[in-house]
């Protein structure tokens, strides 16, 4: 589940059968003149998804 996509009873209805969050952090910073600004975080995402 995407919490940023999910409303509050989504939630809290996915809480119900599942204990767990996982919950992926990574920085927004330049990485050069053509480097993504979100590379971190898109970084974070995808292993958190793979995770999960």
């Amino acid at each position: 589940m995407l919490l940023h996509l999910s409303t509050w009873p989504e939630v809290e209805a996915y809480l119900t059968r599942s204990q767990g969050i996982i919950l992926p952090i990574g920085s927004t910073e330049q990485h050069g003149p053509t480097g993504l600004i979100g590379t971190d975080a898109i970084c974070a995402e995808a292993i958190a998804r793979g995770v999960g």
